[in-house]
């Protein structure tokens, strides 16, 4: 195996999941729009300043129907010039205007300085200027039009950066979706309760995925309705329902996966079709592979640091 190989992980998963969290955040704080919105705006200042509708790489990061919602709305909200085509009447034009660009300047630069503060913390300027130079055949594969490819939005991020980190979020869950039957948070889930032998509280869960508590706590509740994983919940003095552990605390059995055959098999299934599509989409990425596997580390500590700190070692 290289040595340097990006594979897919729970770490790695978290990874991406962490970053479009975070270049989200950062969008809808500073912008007031949705992250495929910001997308879109982006996507209008790699053409020149004025695109075809159908010239957006829409597949790769939702819907047709999705994406012309998300073009009304940054028409209705003023950041673009929503027109028709002078040749052909049946496709929409949008176009730049100055408060588009002001919010591109305003979003890029708030993604940057959080991206720069956090995950980018510990690299330095050449390590990220890898990264940006090192897309071309990932977004092909993804349907990125590489075109997208530019820093006329920023001096160092590129819209294709963002829609990369978008679409290979989509790209998974269209797998899971079709392998299992589930959601790709559902699947992450699963993926930590497999290979714990005892119960895990549902605080536990949320850390290592990133979430928040009482949103573990629905998610365990609709695997167990699935019947792919078990719990119990007690009640504290309070009257509060908590999982139930040695603990005391709300917990998530292991999947019992014994349980539904079917689903059991789906599930190793899509655990072996999701590597294969890293290894496709990043064989030949190389530089790509330092930041990845350091976060990936750094999210292995992680994981390992939460567990033990809560008294599930391995």
């Amino acid at each position: 195996m290289i040595q340097d190989e990006v594979l897919f992980t729970l770490q790695l998963a978290t990874v991406v999941v962490d970053l479009h969290r975070r270049i989200g955040d950062s969008i809808a704080e500073l912008c007031k729009v949705s992250y495929l919105e910001f997308c879109l705006l982006s996507s209008v200042r790699s053409h020149g300043g004025a695109m075809l509708l159908a010239d957006f790489s829409r597949n790769a990061l939702a819907s047709e129907n999705t994406v012309v919602v998300a073009a009304n709305a940054l028409s209705r909200a003023g950041l673009v010039n929503k027109g028709r085509c002078a040749s052909d009447g049946r496709l929409i034009v949008l176009e730049e205007n100055v408060a588009g660009a002001r919010t591109l300047t305003r979003g890029y630069e708030g993604i940057y300085r959080n991206l720069r503060s956090s995950v980018w913390a510990n690299h330095t300027n050449e390590d990220i200027e890898e990264i940006m130079n090192s897309f071309p055949s990932v977004a092909e594969k993804l349907g990125v039009d590489t075109v997208e490819i530019n820093r006329s939005c920023h001096s160092v991020l590129t819209p294709a950066y963002l829609m990369i980190v978008a679409a290979l979020l989509r790209r998974w869950a269209q797998v899971v979706v079709q392998y299992a039957g589930l959601s790709f948070v559902e699947y992450r889930c699963l993926a930590v309760l497999e290979t714990r032998p005892s119960p895990l509280p549902c605080s536990v869960i949320a850390e290592i995925l990133m979430l928040e508590r009482t949103t573990v706590s629905t998610l365990v509740a609709k695997l167990a309705r699935k019947g792919l994983v078990s719990y119990v919940v007690r009640f504290d003095h309070r009257g509060h329902g908590q999982a139930g552990s040695r603990h005391g605390r709300a917990v998530c059995r292991r999947g019992c996966f014994a349980q539904i055959q079917n689903e059991r098999i789906a599930y190793a299934h899509v655990r072996n079709v999701l590597p294969r599509i890293v290894s496709v989409l990043f064989s030949l990425i190389k530089l790509l592979s330092p930041i990845l596997l350091t976060l990936n580390r750094m999210m292995r500590r992680i994981m390992r640091k939460t567990l033990y700190q809560n008294g599930y070692t391995s």
